[in-house]
Order: C-alpha cells, then sequence, then structure tokens
C-alpha cells in the first residue's frame, strides 16, 4: 500500500509492505523491485518511508541490499530479531531529507506475531518542499 500525505505545504511518502510469504524469495525480490521502482520515480529531496514485513530474515537476504542500493537507510542499528524465532522479517527504511532517531524493536507488545518496530522520525523535507513552492 501507499500513502501519499501531505503536512503543511511538503509530502511524505509511506510504503507499507507485506511482501509473499508462501512464495519463493524469487518472487519477493520481484514484489521489492515493483515498490523500489516506484520509490524511483520520486527526486532525492522527497522523503519516503519503506516498512513492513519483508518475509525473509534481512540479515541474509538480498532484499536488504536491494533496499540499501536504493538510497534508503535502516531505522534500527544492525537487524534484530523481529519474530518469535530470531528472525529478522521486518524493517523500517527512509530516503530522502529524513532524520531518524531511537529505533528500537519491541518484543513484548504481544499485538501480532512479529514484534513493534518504533523511531522517531523528522522530516525536514516539508521545510524544504514548502520553500520551494
Amino acid at each position: 500500500m501507499i500513502a501519499t500525505v501531505a503536512v503543511g505545504k511538503g509530502t511524505v511518502v509511506f510504503y507499507d509492505l507485506h511482501l509473499e510469504s508462501q512464495g519463493s524469495e524469487q518472487l519477493r525480490l520481484q514484489q521489492l523491485d515493483e515498490v523500489l521502482a516506484d520509490a524511483a520515480q520520486y527526486p532525492p529531496d522527497t522523503c519516503l518511508v519503506l516498512a513492513g514485513d519483508f518475509n525473509s530474515d534481512l540479515r541474509v537476504s538480498q532484499l536488504k541490499q536491494k533496499v540499501i542500493h536504493a538510497g534508503f537507510r535502516s531505522v534500527i542499528d544492525g537487524f534484530p530479531s523481529t519474530k518469535a524465532g530470531g528472525a529478522a522479517k521486518d524493517g523500517v527504511f527512509v530516503r530522502g531529507p529524513v532524520q531518524f532517531d531511537r529505533g528500537q524493536v519491541h518484543p513484548d507488545t504481544g499485538a501480532s506475531d512479529h514484534f513493534a518496530i518504533t523511531s522517531y522520525l523528522s522530516v525536514s523535507c516539508l521545510e524544504q518542499q514548502g520553500k520551494q513552492q
């Protein structure tokens, strides 16, 4: 799902992912390629947030390398477990003039079979976009 949110005179684009869990890694790579192709339409000064369930352990998957190669940064240091059993299946990534702080995984929320990820985001692109218009 994609949400383009207007805030003041700026825009933040959110991608909410849930890549295929029953298919192959190749299928997930193809799904991610579609998302990254869509994200590529936005200039570098656009604030983008890409978050969700990658259904693959991001510590060893090619998915992580594709996201990083596309200019995104993880809001969490390293890739800690986001699911019981130790897999790092979920991630939050940002691109553009987005700053983040205190990214962490919360294994004790109980809201899902996955652990919640939180981070404080500061989107300076809202100020920059407002100056351009």
